[in-house]
């Protein structure tokens, strides 16, 4: 009997035991969900059909009443969904990746056919860059989260994303400046959740010429991939809807948090530790929150004494947003993101390893930038829908300089403040007049708070003089209208008007807006468009030692555009734009001649003249590409452009811009392997991304031993007459994602330049050489990260 309870007991287990690993033997699956509702008025669509295709076998649903869809056990996998509901245009999204740790969660926006019969099919794909809440088909793409953290060497930074495109080169490998059809990035508008902001990235200085802070770009993005949804990017030609902007516009959007279950991310690499936390606020209630912090690694590695580079680099930043569904009265959206960074150099206490100026000072550099706000969405019915936000941010910037003396004692030698407080509101209207015309108008409210300090010393031990000191309050308002009209099938006509006021000088623009897309088939449609646009210059250029400045207009410039855009397959699109941008009232020197220009500025500047608005510009070019959106686990984009920049200075010389560079050519691609088994599901992964693109342009400096230490003195009336070598780099990426039941983990490895060539950033004079010499930008980087949902 002793045996045969032994027996019985040994015979449970093993049945247990076998119970329990065919449920760990289960292929792990998770859930695609969402919701379908009509973007410009926020209403849910009932009854819309979604089909999800790539499941075995295939699968399709129809949404209720609240617009929501379900599908349930799906393996972990990409899928790619289908969206039809009757009086509006369909819309396909490709590449949706589900990992087994996470819920798929998707808010699909449907444009209603302002014709109902009007049965052309229009190319519509999450990555075709098409936005029927801005009503724009010009010059522009959407920006997934999955690319950034796809691409080679973005260190999942969704400002580099866009590099990999037309039209758009960075400025330094250290940071994400973006310059835009030749266009400085001081040109750049950025946008979260519907209201303007400053600069959210860290490290504002880096890859700066002169170290100094800048107003757009830095090291890395602020705002984590974590909590970044679909977003888009603009480049020409803007709707009415955006003002105060010339070169380019990001305009990011953030996603709701999961809110029905508790899911969490956590992820370490060379660049940080990142953990984020999402769910519902409690049973049976739609709100949500997502949150997110992020520290860096290399500022970890400091703390515990093992230098990266000859910098200490540290920061940090927390992101999260609050949704809050409030039935009738819409919903709302709390949301913040912020951030500190700070970078030290310490030069070297031993004058034999002086080898350059730089190994002779420290350098002390800090940026603390944050932006919190609230927007609200909501239906007024089938026909109308009203939108507002309001965000707060704020950017404070310092830098310190102290030179190292012969006996390796220090002495301050330069000191620098920048801060700039941004308060912004936008508000707009949507309504539908009838089958075939639509308006949409609103309004733009920013107030803004700046200041500026900048101290030198000539020589060492001297009292610091000041050499820039600005500080304002202003205010711009920006209304603006927009109207869209079907004037037949597959043609569809924009008008619009947009007005920028500004309170400090009181400069008024009134610019017209205007574009027509023409679906000349089921595959390809043409497109065109102008536009007449103006932009306050950095504030540095109106608020400094120069009274009059203040009194300086908009820059501006008038926008044409013109582009086709074919499906050559059912994955492959074919994109091609011709553009030409004629910039006017341009501040430039107002009392002798040269050939400074205010559209070669990036970092802040230190005027000590009197300008006026009478110098000019153009930007012409085509932007060409072909993209192969995810199909089978390959994808590739092939982006290539032709571009001329020229400015006019009060000499009236017609020169190359700074950011001149002639041509790029860039190449992404890569390939998903995907190897199942009865309780995982792996994925490899491989990307490649390559680059070259023209130099950009630089003044020849003077070299001679009589120049006073600490300046650099260029020769003006060769302004820019010099051009880098042409830039190459080469980019790999290796993946390996592991999907079990209910969590998901993923190895990746990242190698910036690849070839580890010595591309030039810019020249300068060094004091310790007594000569010319080239500083060049970042060499080989390995970059690992490893990251796991659940």
């Amino acid at each position: 009997m002793k045996m045969n309870s032994i027996s019985r007991t040994i015979f449970f287990v093993f049945l247990l035991l076998s119970f329990i690993s065919r449920i760990n033997a289960r292929q792990p699956v998770q859930i695609i969900r969402g919701r379908i509702i009509d973007k410009a008025t926020f209403a849910p669509l009932e009854g819309a059909s979604v089909l999800l295709k790539e499941a075995t076998p295939l699968k399709g649903t129809v949404t209720d009443s609240s617009g929501h869809f379900f599908f349930r056990n799906i393996t972990a996998g990409r899928y790619s969904i289908e969206v039809s509901y009757m009086g509006y245009h369909s819309r396909s999204i490709s590449g949706i990746l589900l990992n087994a740790g996470k819920e798929k969660v998707l808010e699909i926006a449907l444009n209603k056919k302002l014709n109902p019969l009007d049965e052309v099919t229009i190319i519509a794909d999450e990555q075709a860059g098409n936005d029927p809440v801005e009503i724009n088909y010009l010059s522009s793409r959407k920006i997934t989260v999955e690319e950034a953290q796809r691409y080679a060497a973005t260190f999942y930074d969704p400002v580099r994303v866009v590099t990999a495109g037309p039209g758009v080169v960075a400025t330094n490998d250290q940071a994400n400046h973006l310059v835009v059809r030749g266009n400085s990035p001081n040109s750049l508008l950025w946008r979260i959740e519907g209201a303007d902001v400053v600069n959210p990235n860290h490290l504002t200085n880096a890859g700066t010429v002169s170290d100094k802070p800048s107003l757009s770009g830095g090291g890395v993005a602020i705002l984590s991939t974590q909590l970044m949804a679909t977003s888009k990017f603009l480049s020409s030609a803007f709707p009415a809807g955006y003002g105060n902007v010339l070169g380019g516009i990001f305009d990011i959007q953030l996603r709701d948090g999961n809110n029905q279950h508790y899911e969490f991310t956590a992820q370490t690499s060379l660049l940080g530790i990142d953990v984020a936390a999402e769910g519902p606020f409690f049973k049976n209630y739609r709100g949500s929150f997502i949150v997110n912090y992020r520290y860096s690694t290399l500022g970890l590695f400091a703390m515990a004494g093992i230098p990266i580079g000859d910098e200490t680099i540290n920061f940090q930043d927390l992101s999260f947003k609050i949704s809050l569904p409030a039935g009738k009265l819409g919903v709302f959206n709390l949301f913040a993101i912020g951030g500190t960074s700070t970078t030290v150099f310490s030069g070297a206490r031993d004058s034999t390893e002086w080898e350059f100026q730089k190994d002779r000072t420290d350098v002390d550099f800090y940026s603390d930038m944050g932006a919190a706000g609230l927007n609200h969405n909501l239906s007024l019915g089938p026909n109308s829908g009203l939108h507002s936000a309001f965000a707060l941010s704020g950017l404070a910037s310092g830098r310190t300089e102290h030179s190292i003396l012969p006996d390796y004692s220090t002495d301050i030698s330069e000191r620098h403040k920048l801060s700039l407080i941004k308060r912004s509101f936008s508000s707009w209207y949507f309504l539908r007049l009838s089958n075939s015309n639509l308006i949409k108008a609103g309004t733009l409210i920013n107030s803004n708070s700046f200041e500026i300090k900048t101290e030198a010393s000539d020589s060492l031990f001297e009292t610091l003089k000041v050499l820039h000191n600005g500080d304002a309050d202003y205010t711009s308002i920006q209304p603006y209208l927009h109207w869209q009209y079907q004037a037949a099938a597959g043609l569809l006509f924009n008008l619009g008007i947009h007005s920028l006021y500004s309170g400090f000088n009181r400069s008024v623009s009134v610019e017209p807006r205007v574009s027509l897309k023409w679906q000349m088939n089921s595959d390809g449609y043409f497109t065109a468009g102008y536009g007449l646009h103006s932009q306050m210059q950095h504030p540095s250029v109106y608020f400094n030692s120069v009274p009059e400045n203040e009194n300086l207009g908009f820059t501006k410039a008038h926008h044409l555009v013109a582009g086709y855009t074919s499906r050559l397959h059912q994955h492959l699109i074919f994109r091609s734009e011709i553009y030409f941008q004629r910039l006017y009232n341009v501040p430039v020197l107002a009392n002798r001649r040269g050939s400074f220009s205010a559209l070669n500025l990036l970092e802040t500047s230190i005027i000590s003249e009197e300008l006026a608005n009478k110098g000019t510009g153009k930007n012409y070019g085509v932007d060409l590409s072909i993209e192969q959106l995810m199909h089978r686990g390959f994808y590739f984009l092939l982006a290539g452009s032709l571009y001329d920049s020229r400015y006019t200075g009060s000499d009236g010389v017609e020169r190359n811009t700074r950011y001149n560079g002639n041509h790029s050519v860039k190449l992404t691609a890569g390939k998903e392997f995907e190897v199942e088994k009865k309780s995982e599901i792996n994925v490899y992964g491989i990307n490649i991304s390559a680059i070259n693109a023209g130099g950009f342009r630089f003044t020849p400096v003077i070299n001679s031993t009589t120049i006073p230490e600490g300046e650099t003195i260029i020769n003006d009336e060769n302004a820019f007459s010099e051009q880098l070598d042409d830039f190459f780099r080469m980019d790999f990426r290796l993946l390996w994602r592991k999907n079990k039941a209910n969590y998901t983990r993923t190895f990746a490895i990242d190698i910036q330049n690849l070839t580890n060539k010595k591309n030039p950033a810019w020249p300068y004079y060094d004091f310790h050489q007594n000569k010319t010499v080239f500083k060049n930008q970042l060499g080989i980087l390995p970059f690992l990260s490893y990251r796991i949902e659940f």
